[in-house]
C-alpha cells in the first residue's frame, strides 16, 4: 500500500514539474513574441516618423497607417484599444490620443501628427480624462492610465 503511494505521489510531482516547466516555456515564448513585436514597431517607417522632430517633417498618419498602427500597440498592451473602449466609448480621435500617449508623444508632437492646434489636443485630452476617469480626474492621471494599459 506505502508503495503505490510512494508511486503516485512521484508521478504527482514529476506532473507538476512537467507542468511548470511547460507554463514556464509559454511565458518565455510571450515574452520573445513581445519583444519582437516591440521591435517591428519601433524599427517601422511609422514609428520613426512619429518620432522625428525636425521641422517640416511628415508626421501625419494615412487611415490605414492608424490601423497598422493600432493593431501593433494592442497586440504588444494586450489589446489597450478594446480596453479603454470597455471603460468609455471613445471616438477614433481619442483613441489615436490614447495610442500617441502610449508612444510617449507631447501634446505639442500630437497636435503635429493630428493636424491640429496644441490647444485642441489638450482640450480633447482633458475631456476624455473626465469621460475615462471622471470628474476630478486631470491628464497626468489620464496619461498614467494609458501608460499602465
Amino acid at each position: 500500500m506505502t508503495g503505490c503511494r510512494f508511486l503516485n505521489i512521484r508521478f504527482m510531482l514529476r506532473s507538476l514539474e512537467q507542468q511548470a516547466a511547460t507554463e514556464q516555456q509559454e511565458q518565455q515564448a510571450a515574452t520573445e513574441q513581445k519583444e519582437l513585436l516591440a521591435a517591428e514597431l519601433e524599427g517601422s517607417d511609422i514609428y520613426l516618423r512619429l518620432r522625428n522632430t525636425a521641422p517640416g517633417a511628415r508626421r501625419q498618419l494615412s487611415d490605414e497607417e492608424w490601423l497598422w498602427l493600432g493593431e501593433r500597440l494592442d497586440a504588444l498592451h494586450h489589446n489597450m484599444g478594446q480596453r479603454l473602449q470597455q471603460l468609455a466609448r471613445l471616438s477614433p480621435t481619442e483613441l489615436r490620443l490614447c495610442y500617441l500617449t502610449r508612444l510617449g508623444l507631447t501634446s505639442t508632437e500630437m497636435a503635429d501628427v493630428l493636424c491640429k492646434s496644441v490647444s485642441a489636443v489638450s482640450h480633447a485630452r482633458y475631456r476624455m480624462s473626465k469621460k475615462i476617469l471622471g470628474d476630478k480626474a486631470d491628464i497626468d492621471d489620464l496619461n498614467d492610465l494609458i501608460m499602465r494599459y
